[in-house]
C-alpha cells in the first residue's frame, strides 16, 4: 500500500467540509460520482484498538469507483473539524483503491489525550474524513464526506449494523445469485429484500439507491425495482442504525452504524 503526505490535499479538504456530512443527499436516484456512505469498525473503540474505515463510492452509472482514496483523522464535531490544527497529518494518506480500506490504531491513553484532549468518563468523539476524486483524477477537487466515531473505556459500545443476506424476488418466485453474485431477471419488477442480523427494525433504515428517477422510496427493508429500461441495474442499500452518543458535558451526539450490500440485477 502507497503512502503519501497530504499536506497540500488537507487544506482542500478543510475548504469544502462544511458541506458534507454522514446525511446522504436526498434523492435516491444516482445521477453523478457521489459518496453514499461511510463506515467505521468499530463504531466505538478503546485506546490502543485498531478501526478500519472503508466508504461506497459510486460513479456515475451507479457502478463501484475504483479510483484512489484520501483519508485524514480529526477531531470531534462538524465545527471544530474546520480547524486544520486538530488535523494530525501523518495518519492521511492516500491508498490506491477502495479494496483497501484505512485501518488506524487509536493511540495509547495518553498519546490519545495529549493529541485530542481528556477522554473522559463517556470517552471522545473523533471523525474520519475521505475524499473520493472524480475520474480517480488527483488533480480534481475531491468528493468529501466524513465519519464520526466515539474513543471510550466503556463496556458496552456502540455497534455497527450488518446485512446478513439478500433475497430477489420476481413473480413470487425467489432468484438465485449466478457465480459472480448477480441475478438474472426478467424485464419488469423485481423485489429486493433485506436481511439483518437486528432483531428489532425499528431503530434501523434502508436507505436505496438506484440509475432510476421514478424510484419510490420506503426506506424499508424491502424495495421493488423496476428493471424495463435497462439491460443492467446496480442498486445500493445502505443500511444505518441510528445512536446517541452522550457527552460529558451533557450534550448528545447522534452517530449512525451502518452496513450496506450491491445487488446486481441482469437480463
Amino acid at each position: 500500500m502507497k503512502r503519501y503526505t497530504l499536506w497540500l490535499l488537507l487544506p482542500i479538504i478543510l475548504a469544502f467540509l462544511p458541506g458534507c456530512g454522514e446525511d446522504f443527499p436526498a434523492p435516491a436516484y444516482i445521477e453523478s460520482f457521489r459518496i453514499l456512505g461511510v463506515r467505521a469498525e468499530p463504531l466505538e473503540a478503546a485506546p490502543g484498538e485498531q478501526i478500519t474505515f472503508d466508504t461506497l463510492v459510486v460513479n456515475a452509472d451507479a457502478t463501484p469507483y475504483e479510483g484512489p482514496l484520501a483519508w485524514a483523522v480529526a477531531y470531534g464535531t462538524q465545527s471544530q473539524l474546520t480547524d486544520s490544527a486538530q488535523f494530525d497529518p501523518s495518519s492521511a494518506y492516500l491508498q490506491t483503491s477502495p479494496d483497501e480500506p484505512f485501518v488506524w490504531t487509536v493511540p495509547a491513553r495518553a498519546e490519545l489525550e495529549k493529541l485530542y484532549g481528556p477522554l473522559g468518563k463517556n470517552g471522545i468523539l473523533l471523525a474520519v474524513v475521505v475524499g473520493a476524486f472524480p475520474g480517480g483524477d488527483l488533480d480534481k477537487k475531491p468528493r468529501l464526506a466524513y465519519k464520526m466515531f466515539a474513543v471510550s473505556d466503556r463496556d458496552e459500545r456502540m455497534t455497527n449494523p450488518a446485512i446478513t443476506g439478500v433475497k430477489v424476488m420476481q413473480g413470487g418466485e425467489e432468484i438465485a445469485p449466478d457465480n459472480d453474485g448477480e441475478f438474472s431477471v426478467d424485464h419488469g419488477k423485481v423485489d429486493v429484500r433485506i436481511e439483518t442480523d437486528q432483531p428489532d427494525e425499528d431503530n434501523l433504515t434502508f436507505h436505496w439507491f438506484t440509475v432510476y428517477e421514478d424510484f419510490e422510496h420506503k426506506f424499508r427493508h424491502q424495495e421493488t425495482i423496476d428493471t424495463a429500461d435497462r439491460d443492467l441495474t446496480p442498486v445500493h442499500c445502505v443500511l444505518r442504525k441510528e445512536w446517541f452518543f452522550e457527552q460529558d458535558d451533557g450534550g448528545v451526539t447522534r452517530l449512525i452504524g451502518m452496513d450496506w450490500r450491491e445487488v446486481v440485477l441482469h437480463h
